[in-house]
C-alpha cells in the first residue's frame, strides 16, 4: 500500500520536529537568530540563509549554525549572517517554498550585493529553506544572480534522492 507523497512529508515533518537537538558550546556564537549580515559593516564573506520548515529563529538550529561554525572556521572569522524572516510552516513547504520568504530572500541578497559589491555572498537554506534559495534565485535578474558566490542546500526537497536508486 502506498501513501501519499503529503501524508508521508508530514508524518517525516513530525517526527523531525519532535527531535530535541542542543546547539554544543562550539556553536555557541550563532545562535538561532542571525540580523547581521545588512545591518553591520560589510565583512568578506555574507550568508543570506533560511531555516527549515518548523525551525525557531531566523536560521534555525538544524543546518544554520554548525554551517555558520565551519564556515567561520574556513574564512577565518570574516563572516556575517543574515537570516530570512518567513513563517516556515508545512503549508509553505508543500506549495514548494514560502511565497513572501522567497521574495524577502531575493531582496535581502540584492541588499547585500548592493551594500557589499566586494563580499562574497552566499545564499543558503536548509529544506524549506533551500526551496527559498532556489525561488530566490529565479526571481533575481541574472545580474544579480551572477553576483552570488555561491549557494548552499541542506536537504533540499528538489533533489529528495540523490543519487536516485537504480
Amino acid at each position: 500500500m502506498h501513501r501519499s507523497t503529503p501524508a508521508l512529508l508530514l508524518a517525516v515533518l513530525g517526527m523531525a520536529s519532535a527531535s530535541p537537538f542542543a546547539i554544543g558550546p562550539r556553536q555557541a556564537d550563532f545562535s538561532s537568530n542571525q540580523q547581521d549580515g545588512l545591518s553591520g559593516p560589510c565583512q568578506p564573506t555574507i550568508v543570506i540563509f533560511a531555516r527549515g520548515t518548523t525551525e525557531r529563529g531566523n536560521v534555525g538550529t538544524i543546518a544554520g549554525p554548525p554551517f555558520f561554525q565551519a564556515l567561520s572556521a574556513q574564512v577565518g572569522g570574516g563572516l556575517a549572517v543574515q537570516g530570512v524572516e518567513y513563517p516556515a510552516n508545512v503549508q509553505g513547504f508543500l506549495a514548494g517554498g514560502d511565497a513572501k520568504g522567497s521574495q524577502m530572500m531575493a531582496t535581502l541578497t540584492e541588499k547585500a550585493i548592493t551594500k557589499c559589491p566586494s563580499s562574497s555572498i552566499i545564499m543558503s537554506g536548509y529544506s524549506q529553506g533551500g526551496q527559498l534559495v532556489h525561488n530566490a534565485a529565479a526571481m533575481m535578474s541574472k545580474t544579480m544572480v551572477a553576483s552570488v558566490a555561491g549557494a548552499v542546500i541542506f536537504g533540499d526537497p528538489r533533489k529528495p534522492f540523490f543519487p536516485r536508486p537504480g
